[in-house]
């Protein structure tokens, strides 16, 4: 593994942990950093792994305070929207998302 790979995973888990304990978006720390060492596009791939990997070990680790009815109505809206926002990237300019 290259110094390059160490990094990018180490900023990828230090903002998920930075995020959960802080109750910012892992996002907030993990898109200005690598985008240091990664194109805007690769970065936005990245961020929604971490955040898949994130949401799931999250579901996991408060498993027994989760309530189904909300998760509903937030994660199907989430979902769709998140889908939305990335078929626009394809149509939005670069620096105006940066």
């Amino acid at each position: 593994m290259s110094l390059h790979d160490i990094l990018l995973v180490s900023v990828g888990f230090l903002s998920e942990v930075l995020g959960t304990l802080s109750g910012f978006g892992s996002s907030t720390f993990f898109v200005p950093i690598a985008q240091w060492l990664e194109s805007f596009h690769f970065v936005l791939v990245l961020t929604a792994i971490l955040h898949t990997a994130g949401n799931i070990s999250r579901i996991f680790y408060f498993r027994d305070f989760l309530r189904k009815d909300l998760l509903l109505k937030l994660a199907l809206p989430s979902i769709l929207f998140t889908g939305l926002g990335a078929l626009l990237t394809s149509f939005v300019p670069t620096p105006l998302l940066k």
